[in-house]
Order: structure tokens, then sequence, then C-alpha cells
């Protein structure tokens, strides 16, 4: 039979107190996962149970359906108990919001000796890089990561994707290549010009992705503007035919970068030299 005593202690609270409410963001994601594990072992449970009785039935074994049948009702109390305790469990509550999981993800990234610097507000910067944390009504908070919305709000996994895309190695020349295949077809389709908005090639690009970095498994406009970023970022960008290329800073542009000193910059266009 399954018991309270199977259960972890801040899962096996009374009804009418509830489960115990998690400090942290980390440890409402492990609570999370010890009530799927404990709903799917007593749902297995009365699965084999619901078997079992079948079986007698069949060979009319009278004296063990009394037993069996309230073993069943044991195990479906439970299960629905389990089961409406998820339905109603929330990661993110009022105690524990944006500010909280920003903070874990700081904690997080410092385990791991990589620091996450304050930017301007809300960003903060492990460069080349930047993530920011959004509060939201309907899930609770938005982790964004160099443009692109992450889909995951464990600390400790939202570290490790920030490092694996900051530490991802960057081939400059090709990206540069990349960049420059792009112009040509533009210009061949009537774009006679040096300088080429970055929205024209992304949009060509998003059809046939260049790279995939360790993140989302798109290419998203995130993706390619944190590209840009990092080719901006070479001291003298150019391509492997030598070509040298340059990315006006602009007051306008969808996406916010920062430069190793913590100035601003953003990114409307391309120009070839």
């Amino acid at each position: 039979m399954v018991t309270q005593n199977n259960l972890p202690e801040s899962v096996a609270s009374s009804p009418e107190e509830g489960p115990s409410s998690p400090a942290s963001v980390e440890e409402a994601c492990d609570l999370l996962k010890q009530l799927s594990k404990s709903a799917a072992q007593t749902a297995g449970q009365l699965q084999r149970a619901l078997g079992s009785l079948g079986e007698s039935a069949d060979s009319g074994r009278v004296g063990s359906i009394y037993t069996q049948t309230r073993k069943i009702h044991e195990l479906a109390l439970e299960t629905n108990r389990i089961i409406s305790e998820l339905a109603d469990y929330r990661i993110f509550t009022e105690d524990r919001r944006a500010k909280t999981v920003e903070r874990e993800i700081c904690q997080a990234l410092d385990d791991r000796g990589v620091e996450a610097v304050r930017g301007q507000p809300p960003y903060f910067l492990v460069y080349p890089g930047w993530f920011k944390v959004d509060e939201s009504d309907r899930v609770g908070a938005i982790i964004t990561l160099n443009g692109t919305r992450l889909d995951i709000v464990r600390p400790t996994q939202v570290a490790d994707a920030i490092i694996a895309q900051c530490n991802d190695k960057f081939d400059a020349t090709r990206f540069a290549d990349v960049l420059t295949g792009a112009w040509k077809i533009l210009r061949e389709s009537g774009a006679n010009r040096m300088a080429i908005p970055l929205e024209s090639i992304y949009d060509m690009l998003a059809l046939h992705p260049p790279v995939r970095g360790p993140g989302p498994k798109s290419y998203t406009k995130g993706d390619f503007y944190f590209s840009v970023h990092r080719l901006a970022e070479q001291r003298d960008p150019e391509n492997s035919k030598g070509r040298s290329l340059s990315f006006p800073n602009s007051n306008r542009g969808e996406f916010l970068f920062f430069s190793r000193d913590k100035s601003s910059r953003k990114y409307l266009s391309v120009e070839f030299h």
C-alpha cells in the first residue's frame, strides 16, 4: 500500500497543511519532479492492482476480491490526492518570482566560476552575451538569452545554457563569408549598394541556417544578431577573401548587445568595404 511515508517530507504533509513551500525555484523544480515520480509510482501500483483484480474475477477467486478492491480504493484515493496536488502546483509563487530566479541564476553561474555583471537594468552581462529575467503573470518569469527566449526556468539549467552559448566556438571568418554570400545574392536581386540591412540577410538565412548553437534548436533572430555582435566585436572583421566588414552602431534595432566595456550597441546594417 502507498502511504505518506513513501513520499518526500515536503510532499507528505497533511492535506490541511499542504506541502511545505520550497525556498527556491531550484527546490520547487525538484519538488515537482518528486511529485511526478510519486504519482507515477502510485498510478503504476493501481494499474497492477486492477490487473490482479481482473485475473481474480476471471478465475472466480472471490476470497481475494474484497482485499483487492479495498487496496484499489486506497491506491485510487492516494493517486487522486497527488494528482490534485500536481494540478495546483506552481513553480512561481508570490515568494518565488523573477527576482528569485535572477538571483539563483547568478549564484549558479558563480558556482561554475562565471561572473554575471549587472548591466543597465534589466540586463546581466556574461560577455559576449547577456540574459534578463522578466516578470510574467502567465508563467511567472520569462528568461531571455542574447535575444532568444528560453523555454527553461531551472536556474542551474539556465546557467549551463548561458555558459554553453557564450563559450560556443565562434568562427568569425566563416560568418563573415556567410554575410558576404548573402550580400552578393541580394545585390544580384537588385540591391546595388555596399550597405545591406541585416534584417534582409536574416530573412534569407532563416531558411538555411548557417550554424546551430547549443541553445535553441531553430536558428532564431536572436542567434543571428548574437553572431553579428560577436563578429562586430572582432578587431578588424573580414571575410576569407580579405574584404572588411563594419557594423555601424544604430539607435534603432530590435536587439541590444554590450561590448566588453559595457557600452551598448544595436545593429541595423552591415557595410562591405
